[in-house]
């Protein structure tokens, strides 16, 4: 990793740039590419490079990580030494904290900071310290398992692309790691994208549907068919003003204006609509609606004898997050008998 030095030197880079899309590069130059897979790996950079050079309206910004012998922000490639792939994406990391990074906004599409991946798939231990070249010797599925791991989280906020070069490049690992996020998304959409808890399922504002109202496309629908032309619900109101979070009938979540955002007036990509959840081979989904059953024993939370709740989501053990007429937001336990 970086020395003290080298990190005052990134610092410096840090602030010459542009306004552009921004761009980090994980450039692979170890030794199991072999000497034609870094010959790849260099040209495949540099048209990268050369046909962002062609449009210098653009703008784009760059940094570049080498994976080898070293593992750092640089502006020299050396051939050779193991690939702790993973040690570079826990190092990308610092491309998106602090303001280092920003999101684009190019017309009406908001573009934020990805990762490009030139490499074999064959990551070593990143824990190692190692310039040795015996690549096969230091390569295990536990390292694999490290790479992935990661990656899965750097990509619910980045697009990951990867680009395979080298003698024997591992598809599974590449196809894996490439997690196919969208690159075009509003920028309120990457806080929405974090992981998966409770906390997230929030009614914060009373103009807005309630959680576990059903909705489908609205007047101001820009996002293609994300709703696979069916309706959803409405499981989450977001921290930025005017965005909401909606679970379609396929299982699919993403965030949609309603109201007035940080950037627009008075837009509405979805609105309120009646059309009932149909279960396929399943006991219980969000946007369900339900009521107490024999076992009940919560008193009157869920707004009395007779009051129907829907369902927020289906947890993980079994459990539902159901959102009651009484607005309280409550796990329950459920069963066939009770459902």
């Amino acid at each position: 990793m970086e020395d003290p030095i080298n990190q005052e030197f990134d610092i410096e880079f840090r602030y010459q740039y542009g306004e552009g899309p921004c761009n980090v590069f994980i450039l692979d130059t170890s030794s199991s590419l072999g000497e034609h897979g870094f010959t790849q790996m260099k040209e495949a950079f540099l048209s990268i490079i050369d046909e962002y050079a062609k449009h210098p309206e653009m703008d784009e910004n760059v940094a570049v990580i080498v994976c080898g012998r070293e593992t750092k922000f640089t502006h020299d490639l050396h051939f050779g030494g193991s690939s702790p792939l993973t040690a570079a994406f826990l190092l990308s990391k610092g491309c998106f904290m602090n303001g280092a990074s920003h999101t684009r906004r190019v017309g009406d599409l908001y573009i934020h900071p990805r990762l490009i991946l030139i490499s074999d798939g064959r990551p070593t231990d990143f824990t190692a310290f190692s310039s040795s070249d015996d690549h096969s010797a230091l390569e295990s599925d536990e390292n694999k398992d490290y790479l992935l791991q990661c990656t899965r989280d750097l990509g619910k906020l980045q697009p990951i692309f990867c680009i395979p070069v080298g003698r024997n490049p591992d598809w599974d690992d590449i196809f894996e790691v490439c997690l196919k996020k969208s690159l075009y998304r509003p920028v309120d959409r990457i806080e929405a994208e974090g992981g998966e808890d409770l906390n997230r399922f929030e009614e914060r504002n009373h103009q807005m549907p309630p959680l576990g109202a059903r909705v489908k496309r609205g007047r101001d629908w820009a996002w293609d068919d994300q709703d696979s032309l069916g309706p959803g619900t409405v499981i989450g109101h977001c921290k930025n003003m005017g965005w909401l979070t909606v679970e379609w009938d396929t299982g699919s979540r993403n965030i949609y204006r309603y109201g007035t955002t940080c950037l627009e007036s008075d837009v509405y990509d979805v609105q309120v609509c009646n059309e009932p959840r149909i279960l396929r081979n399943e006991p219980i989904s969000t946007g369900c609606q339900v009521h107490r059953g024999p076992d009940w024993e919560l008193k009157n939370q869920d707004g009395g004898t007779g009051s129907i709740g829907s369902v927020v989501t289906v947890v993980e053990n079994g459990d539902i997050l159901v959102r009651s007429c009484s607005e309280i937001v409550q796990t329950i336990t459920i069963s066939t008998d009770n459902a």
